[in-house]
């Protein structure tokens, strides 16, 4: 089992999402952060993707706990009885918890202009 809590923060120019994480069970579990989007994604480096849709961009950074690497993966229903969701796609990560761990996550969402001083960090 998982304790989970949450927080947001909106600045100018970024929004910031907050996940920390106590496991515990008595054994490891896999963490998984995903979300969907019909953006085109582009892996800037392990920790910043840049979506971009209709001439817009917004970049997507992470830290955390473990080093989260950000992957894509196809928006294809794990069930026969749903239809795969075209033109959209996962964007997020997975990541192994110990036993009994107590982790946090930062997924920093911002402008072109706000991320541009810090291109391979996350905020």
């Amino acid at each position: 089992a998982l304790d989970i809590r949450r927080g947001a923060g909106i600045g100018k120019g970024f929004a910031v999402v907050r996940d920390e994480l106590l496991a515990r069970s008595g054994k490891p579990v896999t963490m998984q952060w995903t979300m969907l989007t019909p953006a085109k994604v582009r892996l800037v480096s392990e920790h910043v993707a840049e979506l971009s849709i209709n001439g817009k961009r917004l970049f997507m950074s992470l830290s955390g706990s473990g080093n989260p690497k950000i992957v894509t993966w196809p928006a294809i229903p794990p069930g026969k009885y749903d239809e795969p969701l075209q033109g959209h796609v996962f964007v997020g990560f997975k990541t192994p918890l110990p036993a009994g761990s107590n982790v946090f996550f930062n997924a920093v969402f911002s402008t072109p202009h706000f991320l541009q001083p810090y291109p391979d960090k996350c905020l």
